[in-house]
């Protein structure tokens, strides 16, 4: 697997020997705990959609909190931080939670600390076996080597629910086991495409093609017009936060290689009704390279021939507009600065 497995277990493995004596005939579940280093300004929030129960804990000064959830059934609720995390509250429940390397994982005790560290072991095991939407890595493995992780995942979570049987909600068991064990099925139908896509978009493959873009610098900008240098493209939009979270980024790779053999493209798909708050953004935030607006919301033949499911997305193509990698490394991501510099 991509994540150090015995690592997050004995991360884990203290809150299954640390379970408080149960609280018989509660309709309520209690939730408290401390914050290591709170963030000012940021809300603790339990949220459950299927309930409409949105709230918002209130963080003391020394970054503990405490709030009952009045029940009517156990249910999975988000609890928002730093970061989302899922927890699983029944009646009765007295889960302790702390936050440690400034929120960036959890510790649970207390009564319902073993479903929650399960839960939490599960969720971890996961972001790091699929990654990122639209889990690219994953997907592209070779059949063997994707089952064999997928199957190792699976393993883990259903042996530690066997461990744990007579000590954790039935139900809860039931749900973790269902959920591993259809990961491949649910996850079969992104992979036959991403075999499609790596035939398709392969190293060396003429680029789907865009034509006659609205550039803001004025006119229009075909990609047959950008030949002769590497093109580096971001796919984005105003409205993605994870897109304006690499603008900085992006400032900084375009500035490190200004003058050598490559042009920095942004692509927007924003939608007629953003276009100017797509020129407005251009300048607010000082966005260099070739700004180009795809169209609105008319249909985008070169995002639908990459198979973009989701943005940002970054592609770089050679001096004669052929794919060098089709899903190329972040302006974030070091490994941005070790491709080009192999290449220019």
């Amino acid at each position: 697997m991509k994540t150090n497995l015995k690592q997050i277990l004995v991360l884990l493995a203290l809150p299954f020997i640390s379970v408080n004596a149960q609280t018989k005939n509660a309709d309520y579940a209690v939730v408290s705990g401390k914050i290591s280093k709170p963030i000012e300004g940021k809300e603790l929030k339990l949220l459950n959609r299927k309930e409409n129960k949105n709230i918002t804990v209130k963080i003391n000064s020394d970054g503990t909190f405490k709030e009952t959830v009045k029940l009517d059934q156990p249910g999975y609720y988000s609890l928002y931080y730093a970061k989302g995390n899922v927890v699983y509250l029944k009646n009765g429940s007295d889960l302790k939670v702390k936050f440690v390397n400034e929120a960036k994982s959890l510790k649970f005790e207390g009564k319902g600390s073993i479903e929650n560290s399960i839960l939490y072991l599960k969720d971890s095991l996961n972001n790091a076996l699929i990654g990122e939407f639209p889990y690219s890595d994953f997907l592209s493995l070779e059949e063997k080597e994707y089952n064999r992780q997928i199957d190792a995942y699976k393993k883990t979570i259903i042996d530690l629910v066997e461990k744990n049987k007579g000590k954790i909600d039935p139900a809860f068991s039931a749900k973790q086991v269902e959920d591993v064990s259809k990961l491949k099925e649910s996850m079969q139908p992104m992979y036959e495409e991403q075999k499609k896509i790596l035939k398709e978009l392969a190293p060396g493959m003429a680029s789907p093609e865009f034509n006659n873009y609205l550039n803001y610098a004025g006119g229009t900008t075909s990609l047959k017009d950008l030949r002769g240098k590497y093109v580096y493209i971001d796919v984005w939009a105003t409205w993605c936060h994870p897109c304006l979270n690499e603008v900085p980024f992006l400032n900084e790779i375009e500035e490190k290689y200004k003058g050598k053999n490559i042009t920095f493209v942004s692509i927007s798909i924003d939608r007629e009704k953003e276009l100017e708050k797509w020129r407005a953004m251009i300048v607010e935030k000082k966005m260099g390279g070739v700004q180009l607006w795809a169209g609105g919301n008319s249909p985008v033949e070169f995002s639908d021939r990459y198979y973009i499911k989701g943005i940002p997305r970054f592609i770089l193509l050679d001096p004669k507009g052929n794919i060098v990698n089709q899903n190329a490394p972040r302006p974030s991501d070091e490994k941005l600065v070790k491709l080009l510099d192999s290449l220019l």
